[in-house]
């Protein structure tokens, strides 16, 4: 019976480091970021988004994750974190304004929830970055703009050539009256 017993358990420690392994390398190979946060520290934070950020994994574990978030964005964020883990309250999708090391501002849109981490609650989020969308959709917004801008002064122009040119033929009139 102690003999069956070992083996069970090796059993399911071995059925246990090969699930660990197996969400280890979902997550540190992830197209995608992810973040964890816990008593308002980020306690794991995966390759993609360290590199999304511009940071080496030393630059962030343990610090608070406003340190990363524009301050316009940082009450969002506060909002987000204070939720309960217990489900009571569904995760969230929204985008942020985050700063990269070299202090350029991205964008991020991130799903999130919260949830019970290590026996105690956490925040999970996962990032992307969205900042070449956000640009192309400035850039399309901009186009959007200046063609309308453009038609805009042709009927004006059109309409000022239709006014000039009775004024030429009334001036012709006059002129061979």
């Amino acid at each position: 019976e102690l003999r069956d017993a070992v083996e069970k358990h090796k059993e399911t420690s071995r059925k246990l480091r090969a699930g660990e392994a197996t969400y280890r390398a979902l997550a540190e190979r992830s197209v995608v970021g992810i973040v964890i946060v816990q008593d308002k520290k980020i306690t794991y934070i995966n390759p993609r988004l360290l590199n999304i950020f511009g940071l080496d994994a030393r630059d962030v574990t343990g610090k608070s994750p406003l340190e990363f978030i524009h301050t316009g964005d940082h009450e969002m964020l506060r909002e987000f974190l204070q939720r309960p883990p217990d489900g009571t309250v569904e995760g969230g999708r929204f985008v942020l304004r985050g700063i990269r090391r070299d202090g350029k501002i991205i964008y991020l849109e991130t799903y999130g929830g919260n949830l019970m981490y290590l026996g105690r609650p956490a925040s999970l989020a996962t990032i992307v970055d969205i900042t070449s969308r956000k640009t192309a959709e400035a850039r399309l917004m901009d186009s959007k703009e200046l063609e309308a801008i453009g038609r805009l002064t042709g009927g004006i122009a059109h309409d000022f050539n239709n006014l000039l040119s009775i004024i030429v033929g009334n001036i012709q009139m006059v002129k061979e009256d």
